[in-house]
């Protein structure tokens, strides 16, 4: 069993139990590409809510511009963080995070929402005069 965690010199068998930044750089990279998705589904939302107000439109795409920036700034910071955390074997950060990409989701729900109801005005069948 030569692949299996603590043998060939792992973390386990020298007695530590995390490998050195390698956790936090793939959690890193994932918040990174969480990050990136959701500023792509804003955007494509407020493409789509424009046909329908680009006044929302506007709203809805700098919205998510700003979501994903605090996003991305708050990823970055929370790498740095934990980085010297893990090294100094302190607790890690906090969940904020979690809560900007709640706030991403929001924000591209109501426009998506929005859009969708936008589409109908009263009936069952989609408008297309437009």
């Amino acid at each position: 069993m030569s692949g299996s965690p603590g043998m060939n010199g792992g973390p386990e068998q020298n007695g530590d139990i995390w490998d050195p930044g390698m956790h936090n750089e793939r959690t890193r990279l994932a918040w990174q590409r969480t990050t990136l998705s959701g500023l792509a589904c804003g955007l494509v939302v407020a493409r789509l809510v424009s046909s329908a107000s680009l006044a929302l439109a506007i709203v809805v795409g700098l919205a998510s511009i700003a979501t994903t920036a605090l996003l991305g700034w708050l990823t970055m910071r929370r790498y740095a963080v934990n980085q010297k955390n893990l090294h100094a074997a302190h607790p890690l950060t906090d969940a904020r995070a979690h809560l900007g990409v709640t706030v991403l989701l929001v924000v591209t729900g109501v426009g998506a929402l929005v859009y969708v109801f936008a589409q109908f005005d009263g009936a069952t069948v989609p408008r297309t005069d437009r």
